[in-house]
């Protein structure tokens, strides 16, 4: 019995997720509605350990859009939830993202859902042009049977 607590437990942890649709995320998207997948396990910040990736999206600046994340488990905490943020800052160089600073566009406090759910993020881009920006996406969780926190990034070129 014990051993197959152990191992839900394990199999819980492993699958719970943050996806960025849209914009695409760094990375690939294989079996993006499967629980458990890799590609969207990040959990290392800001951008979930992935390098950046030479934008292949354009977004139109001061544009009024819905970013699309994917919770892909509830980790809802009802005693203290966690949130959804998402935000903007640019690269300043080849990793420097490591140490951007993202600018808030969207936050919405966490609530529970069915797995996988989607989320749309309203957003108003901000009013400039750059070459290269990244969107980032975190979901906290405030649930201590739950990894603290899932990271998702994006680069796009800003118009």
């Amino acid at each position: 019995m014990l051993r197959v607590l152990v191992f839900s437990s394990i199999f819980a942890l492993a699958s719970c997720h943050l996806c960025m649709m849209f914009p695409k995320q760094r990375g690939t998207m294989k079996d993006l509605n499967q629980a458990g997948t890799a590609d969207c396990f990040h959990i290392t910040g800001p951008c979930g350990g992935l390098p950046q990736e030479r934008p292949i999206q354009a977004l139109k600046s001061n544009e009024h859009l819905s970013l699309t994340l994917q919770k892909n488990l509830n980790h809802f905490n009802a005693s203290g939830p966690g949130y959804f943020a998402v935000g903007w800052g640019v690269p300043n160089g080849n990793d420097a993202y490591k140490e951007m600073q993202f600018e808030p566009l969207f936050h919405i406090e966490d609530f529970a859902s069915a797995s996988p759910f989607i989320i749309d993020a309203p957003v108003q881009l901000p009013n400039a042009t750059f070459p290269h920006i990244v969107i980032q996406a975190v979901y906290v969780t405030n649930n201590s049977n739950a990894p603290k926190e899932f990271f998702q990034c994006a680069d796009v070129t800003l118009f």
